[in-house]
Parts: structure tokens; sequence; C-alpha cells
């Protein structure tokens, strides 16, 4: 997810430099409901807990992940092929 909203800010020509830029920036251009843009940030947060803060994870937790990305990813991918247009 994080790597999908990067490559999203690429293409409009900006580099994050933090996680929580990528999701200002798809805050304001990109068609995202407040709910999905709150529950990717909880998953960012989720990231960087796991990564640097040693905080293990359910299974459950990543299953809700995958379903979460599973409904995100499309909608990415349609604002992908509109930039690119």
């Amino acid at each position: 997810m994080r790597e999908a909203g990067q490559a999203l800010m690429a293409l409009r020509g900006y580099k994050p430099y933090s996680h929580a830029a990528i999701i200002a920036f798809l805050k304001e251009f990109f068609n995202l409901t407040g709910h999905e843009l709150a529950t990717f940030d909880r998953y960012r947060k989720i990231r960087h807990e796991t990564m640097y803060g040693g905080l293990l994870i359910t299974a459950r937790e990543c299953q809700q992940a995958i379903k979460f990305l599973q409904e995100l990813f499309p909608k990415l991918e349609s604002e992908f092929k509109q930039a690119l247009k």
C-alpha cells in the first residue's frame, strides 16, 4: 500500500520524505474516502511499530490488512491509469 502511494506521488513529480506525507498526498489528490485514509494510516502506524518497535501482530490482523488491500488496490490501480494518461 505504501509503495503504491509512493508510486502515485512519483507520477506527479513528488518524493515523499515520510510515510505520513503519503497519506497527506492521497488525501489531497485522490478520491479516497475518509475511512480508507484512516485505515491506510492505521496500517502505516502498525507497520512502523512492527518494524521499529517490535510489535507482534496477529494472523487475523494480517488477514484484515490483506482484505483492505484487495479492496483498495483496484481504486489505486484506477488512479494509476488516470495519472498515466
